[in-house]
């Protein structure tokens, strides 16, 4: 089952199979890979993250749904986010994202992250979402204590 969610300045989608270029681009900046476990990829490596990524779409029971952050004015991919299952049994996921720098300071991740914590919640039926955020965005962490949910240590809790 393919999931798209629409927001009104950009949508998430299902990543793609050519979706590898654009996340090359912004990925490839030190800047977005700074505080990642996988550093600086090579195209070869790029497309092998997006096969793993299209792979994991297609079994039957997934524990990880990718989405390719989309420009709606462009249709460029500017950024990606993930909600992985990590206990099925108590329902406990994860969200994850990382934004091309030049959308940064805008929002955007604020509002991936909001639409993945709805997608976790009410799609997948999740009982726990844990975020985490390398680079500590303060916005983002007092908009999950304030708006969304209960926070715990960077746990939401619904």
């Amino acid at each position: 089952m393919v999931h798209n969610i629409i927001h009104n300045r950009f949508k998430l989608r299902e990543i793609e199979e050519n979706d590898w270029k654009d996340i090359h681009i912004y990925t490839s900046q030190s800047i977005v890979y700074r505080y990642q476990a996988w550093g600086h990829n090579s195209e070869t490596e790029t497309k092998e993250f997006v096969n793993l990524v299209l792979q994991d779409a297609s079994k039957v029971l997934r524990s990880r749904f990718s989405f390719a952050l989309v420009e709606s004015e462009y249709e460029r991919v500017v950024g990606a986010g993930a909600i992985m299952i990590r206990d099925f049994t108590n329902r406990e996921g994860e969200i994850g994202y990382n934004i091309d720098p030049d959308y940064w300071g805008k929002g955007v991740a604020t509002g991936v992250a909001r639409l993945l914590i709805t997608f976790g919640f009410e799609e997948l039926n999740l009982h726990r979402i844990i975020m985490m955020s390398a680079n500590a965005d303060v916005r983002i962490c007092t908009y999950m204590k304030q708006k969304v949910h209960r926070m715990w240590l960077h746990r939401l809790v619904k």
